[in-house]
Order: C-alpha cells, then structure tokens, then sequence
C-alpha cells in the first residue's frame, strides 16, 4: 500500500497489482454480465476515507507511505520518524496519529523511540497481538525455492507472473514474520508507548472480500458459488482454520481480539472486512467524533 490508499483509492491495485483496490469496495452490477461467472464486492463503499473528511473539517494532514512496504518494522519506524522531525516544529497543540493495519505498529515505534505531543491515536485493524495468518503466510514463505527459478526463467513476465512474484518476495519479507503473535517487534511493544494519549481502536468481524457468482440458466438469476476466504473453511480443518478467516472473529486478516489496542478507551467492531473498515462512514464517522473530543 502506499499513501494513495488515504487520497485516491481509485488509483491502488492490489494482489500483486492484478486488480484495483475498488474491487474489494464496489459491487457489480451483475445483471450486465449474464451467462458468465462473475464475482463481487460484500460491501458496496464509496471511495472516500477519514483523509477526505479531516480535510472537509479544516485539519493540517500529513501522509505518509513506505519507501520499502515489505522492509522490516525498524525500516519503516526510522523512516517515519525522519519525516515527523522535519514538520514537528510546524505542529502547534499536537498530533493524532490515524493508521491502518501495519502501520498502526510502525507509528507506536516511532512513539516508543522519540518523544512526540501526541493527542490521539487510532488504529484501525492493526494486529496489536499478531495475527496467525501471518504465521501461516511466512510457511506459504518456503515455496520461495520452488517458484523463485521458475520466476526468473520467464522470459516475457506478464500481470499475472508479476504478481506472483509480488506475493512471493512479500511471503518470503520480514514484514511478514513480524506480524505474528510470538514476534520479538510486537513483544517489545508493552503498550507504555500510548500511555499520554488517547487511544481508539477499531476491528472487523467479516473476513468476506470477495463472492464468486455463477449463472443459472434454469431460473435465469446467479446464484453465490464460494467467496473468499470462505473456501479456506472448506478445504482447511476447522482446528486449523486461524481465527482471522471465521465470521464473527475476524477481517481476514487480523482477529477483532488482536484490533483492541493496548490502553484503548474505546474499541468498536464493525461487521466488515480488512481493506473496507477504513472506507465504512460509520468508521469514518466514530473517527471524526472521537477527533472532537481529543483535538
């Protein structure tokens, strides 16, 4: 992900670059698509983020995106930091640090490793105690050895080989390694780092980012398939499955256990997945609330 996530969602792709971010976001209208099959977003977002409404309200924004996304926690901490020191002395009453998934662990770094007036902080679908899909992911990590040659023999890389190799080298990162439960990065975050501002958190509870639709010619209307992750469910034993992918506990990716942040005073869970919450008005909206009571 880059900074373009917060200011123009339309121009993020994702799975390795094979499809746009708005995928996850917007339904289809699937009555233009007869006779094919065909998949579709859960939640039907518009393309708006909590950086559109701070804006609308007059707040002084700074965004921030990784020069190496798949680089390790101390990268990206020492690269944040850089960047806050050059603006500090531009900030009057304080900062409110707004992140989503990882990076709500990159900023509570830069809390625990330089002093900064520090009004709020809000995560948003962060793994504040890992997440076993990250576990699971740096395992997938292993096939490095077998796809890796294959890769590199390709003379013409199409989308689709790019994207494998995209996936590949994030599974093999420690960026990876670093989200799960027992990494020595999250370990060494005690929670102390938020202690003199105020913390929000907010979670999902539905792992659903896609559902595949075939047509019935028979009554002439699509029928749901399989979504994703839905299928893992199917083909995973249930004493296997990570939380993150069932109903009700997780976004797909992170737990809503693992979202509560550490000295929260407020933490709320939304029925949606990893990539929607930051997009949801009803997140939005307890975000801009919560900027009221803090700023």
């Amino acid at each position: 992900m880059n900074l373009e996530f917060w200011r123009s969602p339309d121009k993020v792709a994702v799975m390795g670059g094979l499809t746009k971010l708005s995928t996850l976001l917007i339904k289809r209208d699937l009555s233009y698509y007869q006779g094919r099959i065909v998949h579709s977003a859960p939640h039907d977002l518009s393309l708006c983020t909590t950086y559109h409404d701070v804006i609308k309200e007059g707040f002084s924004v700074l965004l921030y995106s990784q020069k190496r996304p798949a680089a390790e926690t101390e990268v990206l901490v020492d690269e944040l930091s850089d960047l806050l020191r050059e603006y500090l002395d531009e900030v009057r009453d304080g900062v409110v640090f707004i992140t989503h998934s990882r990076g709500g662990i990159v900023a509570r770094g830069v809390l625990k490793n330089m002093s900064i007036p520090c009004l709020g902080f809000v995560s948003i679908a962060t793994p504040h105690r890992g997440t076993r899909v990250a576990t699971v992911a740096s395992y997938l990590g292993g096939l490095n050895g077998v796809l890796r040659p294959l890769l590199e023999r390709t003379k013409e890389r199409g989308v689709m080989m790019k994207a494998i190799g995209s996936t590949v080298d994030l599974l093999c990162s420690k960026a990876i390694r670093e989200l799960r439960p027992d990494s020595p990065v999250l370990l060494s975050l005690d929670g102390e780092e938020l202690r003199g501002c105020r913390v929000l958190s907010i979670g999902g509870t539905d792992p659903t980012f896609l559902v595949f639709y075939k047509w019935h010619e028979s009554c002439k209307k699509y029928k749901e398939m399989f979504s994703i992750p839905d299928i893992a469910g199917r083909l995973i034993p249930k004493r296997l499955l990570p939380e993150e992918l069932k109903q009700g506990r997780g976004d797909g990716l992170v737990t809503a256990e693992s979202s509560e942040a550490p000295l929260a005073y407020r933490h709320y869970n939304f029925p949606l997945n990893h990539a929607a919450l930051p997009f949801h008005p009803d997140v939005r909206g307890v975000i801009l609330r919560f900027l009221g009571e803090v700023v």
